[in-house]
């Protein structure tokens, strides 16, 4: 079994950059707690994986609203399809949750599988996505966010 930040990034590339260091800091962090999470749900210290999940849920919902914060910043027409998007991997996460407190907060490996290729789709789906927009134009906007 490899790491899963070895499965995201193989052979230790480094996660594509989104165009903005905030959002790229995000992609980090989900990457961080994502491989926490897999660390405990193989170990079978379930506590700690329930938390660190829970904490990854949040984090993936702050990141993703303010993604689409930026992209409506720069009028980004892709703009609804990256919600719809971000929609289906809520909605992927959260089955995953669910489905964990049916198995007795059991974390089968296909549900941790799942957890780190959506969080792969996420970051990669995410390179230049502010590539048409000047960063130093969205830094302001970015700490003016009420994000």
């Amino acid at each position: 079994m490899g790491s899963l930040a070895h499965r995201l990034a193989p052979g230790g590339a480094a996660l594509p950059s989104s165009g903005h260091h905030v959002l790229d800091d995000d992609h980090r962090l989900l990457l961080e707690l994502a491989t926490r999470f897999t660390e405990a749900a193989h170990a079978d210290n379930q506590p700690r994986a329930i938390i660190i999940f829970e904490a990854l849920l949040t984090a993936v919902q702050a990141h993703f609203k303010r993604e689409e914060w930026c992209l409506g910043a720069v009028l980004d027409p892709d703009l609804a399809e990256h919600r719809r998007l971000h929609e289906e991997v809520m909605a992927q996460l959260l089955t995953v949750r669910a489905e964990s407190f049916l198995l007795l907060r059991c974390w089968p490996a296909h549900a941790v599988d799942l957890v780190a290729g959506l969080l792969r789709r996420s970051c990669f789906h995410d390179r230049g996505l502010l590539a048409r927009a000047k960063p130093s134009a969205l830094s302001p906007l970015l700490v003016a966010s009420p994000l």
